[in-house]
């Protein structure tokens, strides 16, 4: 599986206004979201590190007690167990991923 079709992935929407396409390698999971403006991510956490990237729009993150608006081309680094949440301020794209492998995704 060296070479995929992004447009062969299905999109799943994983919460609402959270559209995506799960790439699963041994692990780690790329995730490409489309999120909605004014889509909601609720607080959560999970034993992921998650490194994401804003790849356009505006995104309002909170990870533990420090917000931060995000813009295009900035990353957001969230270690495993960090508690965080977010709302789109516009539409947005991000280019996740996640280490181990997100069994959920699948």
């Amino acid at each position: 599986m060296a070479f995929l079709q992004l447009e062969d992935i299905p999109v799943r929407e994983f919460i609402p206004g959270f559209s995506g396409r799960a790439i699963h390698t041994e692990n780690v999971t790329v995730m490409q979201w489309k999120i909605e403006s004014g889509a909601e991510l609720p607080e959560h956490s999970h034993k992921h590190e998650q490194v994401s990237t804003l790849v356009a729009g505006e995104f309002m993150m909170t990870i533990g007690d420090q917000s931060h608006l995000m813009t295009t081309g900035e990353v957001a680094v969230i270690p495993s167990g960090a508690v965080h949440s977010g709302h789109a301020i516009t539409q947005c794209r991000f280019l996740d991923v996640f280490h181990p492998v997100r069994e959920d995704y699948k």
